[in-house]
């Protein structure tokens, strides 16, 4: 299996298993996997990037459905985590479960046990926020309100709140990572802060809502 020093992609989940798709595919080996975010601290003469590949990556996520779906959860929120050196790691547990039983048994119990242990800090992260955050009705009647999460929850807390306040329009701003979570009574998406404040909610029905494409998948 050629080795390669370092992959680069978008930082979406759907972007991470297009690249272990993408490196079983080519058998590569990657000693470091980073999201376009940080490309430029760390820059390696062998790096490349992997585009995000929606058919790709629904591909790896069902063929970690059929192997079990707590795993394939998991997985997704360890992901969430954002903790440092995380795909590296995922990658390494995805490749363990695809090559047979036997490589998985071999896994080191410590690094899947870190895995699961950093799943279940981001449920309890998620929870936490769905229980505490409220949201209040501004000026212009949009409901709104601001979070700054431990872990990346944004991408969870969807349905929680989108069952709360039915058809009506709200916002949540992730104040630590720059991101919204919006829904303008018809589309429902994550997207940078700037987007909406340049363009408002109708930014959300552009094809990069975020949050659309990743739930086809995950959630």
């Amino acid at each position: 299996m050629k080795t390669i020093q370092q992959i680069t992609y978008d930082g979406s989940f759907n972007g991470f298993l297009s690249v272990v798709f993408t490196v079983f595919q080519q058998e590569e080996l990657p000693l470091h996997i980073k999201s376009k975010d940080l490309k430029d601290q760390d820059l390696f003469p062998s790096e490349y990037y992997i585009e995000t590949d929606l058919g790709k990556a629904k591909r790896v996520w069902r063929s970690l459905e059929k192997k079990s779906a707590n795993t394939v959860k998991g997985i997704y929120f360890a992901f969430l985590s954002e903790n440092s050196g995380i795909e590296l790691l995922l990658f390494r547990y995805i490749k363990s479960i695809f090559t047979n039983d036997h490589e998985e048994m071999k896994f080191d119990p410590r690094e899947k046990s870190k895995i699961f242990q950093l799943a279940q800090s981001v449920a309890r992260e998620k929870q936490r926020i769905e229980t505490f955050t409220q949201l209040s009705e501004c000026k212009t009647g949009l409901i709104k309100g601001d979070i700054r999460p431990k872990y990346n929850v944004l991408p969870l807390i969807s349905k929680h709140f989108k069952s709360q306040y039915g058809n009506l329009p709200w916002m949540i701003t992730d104040l630590k990572r720059d991101q919204i979570l919006s829904f303008d009574g018809l589309y429902l998406g994550i997207q940078p802060y700037h987007r909406i404040k340049d363009h408002g909610l109708k930014e959300l029905r552009q094809p990069h809502d975020r949050l659309h494409a990743e739930r086809k998948i995950a959630v």
